[in-house]
């Protein structure tokens, strides 16, 4: 199997509708790596967007209490990568990171993820709420 960011070309990752993680402290230059990789492909060819968390799970808050769940969802279906930016950085509802994890298993195979985060995967149920959806 390719490396996809050594031996493919910009994007070749989103075919395969692969995700990356980028995991480390503040100031390591996730968010900066994020923006330069969508910055690439989207020149090259895709469509993408560039969510900061926190931002993302109050607009899913909203259309959930608007009673219009599942239409941002399927609006980021139509993207070929989406950013989540801050996973673990500030915190939300639990009823929000139930929201988040429905969202991210909806693009799952569908659309690449790029998230950025300063959590150890073991501290990931601390967002999603309950142990089992980490």
């Amino acid at each position: 199997m390719k490396d996809w960011c050594v031996n493919s070309p910009p994007g070749g990752f989103l075919d395969a509708k692969r995700n990356a993680i980028f995991i480390g402290g503040t100031g390591t230059g996730k968010t900066h790596l994020c923006i330069a990789v969508a910055s690439a492909v989207i020149r090259a060819r895709a469509r993408g967007r560039f969510f900061n968390l926190v931002d993302l799970v109050n607009q899913l808050e909203q259309e959930k209490a608007a009673g219009r769940s599942g239409r941002l969802s399927e609006k980021l279906l139509r993207y070929d990568l989406i950013v989540i930016d801050e996973l673990g950085y500030l915190p939300f509802s639990q009823p929000g990171g139930q929201l988040l994890f429905h969202l991210i298993s909806k693009l799952y195979e569908n659309t690449s993820l790029l998230i950025t985060t300063n959590l150890a995967f073991a501290d990931w149920p601390q967002v999603f709420g309950e142990p089992m959806t980490s």
